[in-house]
């Protein structure tokens, strides 16, 4: 048995990288076929070849080459030909009109038809290319709506004045602008989305904690009071629902009548909101192998694979028990560090460029920041109580903003255990809606009720082969930084 070590693996030199891109590329060309299956596209191909090889086809002279290659033409055009025809078919919105107890229309009931024949072949992202794009309203409708919203707030004089203002806009820049958003359309499928996220989201200047941070916890839900078993466990969970959508694409799209968009799961995976002056930018991250743990105000840092494969439950929650049982303590500043996330972004901006942009304290930032998961222990317990409503406050205020320390509003989601195991979450909104995040947590809470992956001492199941040896991260911050936070 292997005990204490390191990891040294690097995907890059071995043959697990060639093999893990041939995955992707075979998933991304039989997200391009959907809905005709791989096996399926091979096959037509063959027979088209064979009737040019055995002259029932047109090219009936043409070699073993030009065979193949106008079978791949023809079958390619059908397939392309049967793609539009789904488009198509995704614009009919009929489906959402229809009144309860009454029979469905003939309409919606062939498109449920159609919806249901292909279900079953579909995959995580197969409808994606297929979504319509989202229409661009009609100016004179848009303005006539917004009259009707806020007519019943304003006076007579104010409206009128609101009015005119409304059909100078719409017969001056108004015609100006509805133009850049139909170039806008033609070259995206969601010309309002990114605005939004810059606008509504991304600009913001003041904490995050009060516009766009949510959290959440699992309330019935106590599968162990072992803090560090339960925060292995749901940690490699998370992991594992990652590896289910992006690389065995084994998940099947949510349908509520036509597939739901999941691009907020691409824009939820590996993502990184970095602060700017006046507007943050979000970044996709490289892929790498650790996580980052929090505990009495110290940074360390997990590898969590062992070189071969993904470890264990019960190896990780040995490593966390390892960074629970020590006696460190937290460099000057380091406990307050994370706050910072949560303060002014102009403010957190400065710091990270002036104090954090090199040396250790820059390699510190981008083990945290770069991390598959930051996980928070906590050395409290909370827990429900229905007759003691304030203790339910207690672990809610925990879960949105820690201790006023534990926190990092840069990621797109953290999770924290406290130390009798409960299960808190944070979740930073602009990269992703509540339901991306709900998925993943009945994702986990499914796994922890019916996988049992806990003993009855309340530690993870399964043999220790690889114990990772918890790396330290250390900072070098001066006064000013500390009299920031």
């Amino acid at each position: 048995m292997k005990l204490l070590g390191e990891a040294t693996y690097n995907q890059r030199d071995s043959w697990r990288w060639y093999l893990f891109r041939a995955v992707l590329w075979k998933r991304s060309f039989a997200d391009t076929i959907f809905p005709v299956l791989i096996h399926e596209f091979v096959a037509l191909i063959g027979i088209v070849i064979g009737l040019n090889i055995y002259k029932i086809g047109p090219t009936s002279r043409a070699n073993y080459v030009s065979a193949f290659l106008t079978a791949t033409f023809v079958i390619s055009m059908s397939i392309l030909l049967l793609r539009f025809s789904l488009i198509l078919l995704f614009y009919y919105r009929g489906f959402l009109f229809e009144e309860i107890g009454k029979p469905i229309s003939l309409p919606t009931k062939i498109f449920l038809m159609i919806c249901e024949a292909i279900k079953s072949r579909a995959r995580s992202f197969s409808y994606q290319k297929l979504l319509p794009w989202q229409p661009v309203p009609n100016l004179s409708t848009t303005i006539k709506k917004y009259l009707e919203t806020v007519r019943p707030i304003l006076d007579d004089e104010k409206y009128s004045e609101i009015e005119l203002q409304a059909k100078e806009f719409e017969h001056g820049a108004g015609q100006t602008l509805q133009w850049k958003l139909w170039m806008k359309w033609m070259i995206s499928s969601n010309y309002v989305s990114d605005l939004w996220k810059k606008v509504v989201y991304l600009r913001e200047r003041d904490s995050l904690i009060v516009s766009n941070v949510g959290c959440g916890d699992l309330i019935y839900s106590q599968a162990t009071t072992n803090q560090a078993a339960r925060a292995a466990c749901v940690t490699l969970l998370k992991m594992n629902y990652i590896r289910d959508v992006f690389v065995k694409d084994c998940l099947k799209p949510v349908m509520m009548g036509a597939p739901l968009c999941n691009s907020q799961l691409v824009d939820f995976n590996r993502t990184l909101r970095v602060p700017q002056k006046d507007c943050d930018v979000t970044i996709k991250l490289p892929q790498t192998y650790h996580i980052a743990v929090y505990h009495k105000g110290c940074w360390y840092k997990i590898v969590v694979h062992n070189g071969k494969r993904l470890i264990r439950p019960a190896e990780l929650e040995r490593a966390l028990q390892l960074i629970i049982d020590a006696d460190n303590r937290p460099d000057s500043g380091e406990r307050l560090l994370s706050s910072l996330t949560a303060g002014p972004r102009e403010l957190w901006a400065k710091i990270r460029n002036e104090k954090l942009a090199d040396g250790l304290n820059k390699e510190s930032l981008w083990a945290i920041e770069s991390s598959l998961e930051i996980v928070f222990l906590d050395d409290q317990e909370t827990g429900y109580d229905p007759n003691d409503p304030s203790a339910f406050a207690k672990e809610v205020a925990l879960a949105l903003h820690g201790d006023g320390y534990q926190m990092w509003c840069d990621k797109p989601s953290v999770y924290m255990f406290t130390k009798n195991g409960r299960f808190l979450s944070q979740a930073e909104h602009s990269v992703a809606d509540a339901m991306v995040l709900v998925q993943i947590r009945e994702y986990i809470k499914y796994h922890e009720a019916y996988l049992k992956p806990y003993d009855q001492d309340g530690h993870c199941v399964g043999e220790i082969e690889f114990l990772p040896k918890p790396e330290r991260l250390h900072w070098e911050l001066d006064s000013e930084v500390y009299l920031e936070v």
